[in-house]
């Protein structure tokens, strides 16, 4: 068996979560990079970094993420929570999180097993995910003109929180 870990990060306002009855959609970006690559996810850790430390409002967030774990099928098994008062303001968090999944060796998928011929799908994404953003930005730097091109097709609207 193979470990695969991956920590992606969302900054969140938690007056703003609370009004639009938003769970942050860190489980679920830790859980992506995980199933990418084969892997069954088993667990998250999250650590939330706040400009001032509110305890219903951590303990809200815990249980949003603790609640988004179980909906993904995996645990959110421990965390750690920083108070940052020159870092953040009060009312803004920092939530980040690893996520730790199994696989088998052999049934890694890291793209070795690629053969001219072979079928390649594609999914529609309702929108850019975290390295999506990297990308975007790589080629916007590399390519400077695409800043001023328009992209259309397949644009799902993107979910709405609270809706």
């Amino acid at each position: 068996m193979e470990m695969a870990v991956a920590e992606p990060t969302h900054t969140a306002n938690l007056p703003q979560l609370r009004k639009r009855r938003c769970v942050p959609p860190v489980p679920w970006l830790v859980r992506y990079d995980v199933v990418v690559i084969g892997a069954r996810p088993i667990a998250v850790l999250d650590t939330i970094v706040c400009g001032s430390l509110q305890k219903d409002g951590v303990v809200q967030l815990v249980a949003a993420v603790a609640d988004a774990c179980r909906a993904q099928d995996c645990d959110l098994v421990g965390g750690e929570i920083s108070e940052q008062p020159r870092v953040l303001p009060a009312g803004s968090y920092i939530l980040s999180a690893a996520a730790l999944g199994v696989v088998d060796k052999e049934k890694i998928v890291d793209g070795s097993a690629i053969r001219p011929g072979d079928v390649v799908l594609a999914v529609a994404s309702n929108g850019l995910h975290t390295n999506g953003y990297t990308l975007v930005r790589s080629l916007l730097d590399a390519h400077p003109s695409l800043g001023s091109s328009e992209v259309s097709g397949g644009g799902a609207e993107l979910p709405r929180c609270g809706s």
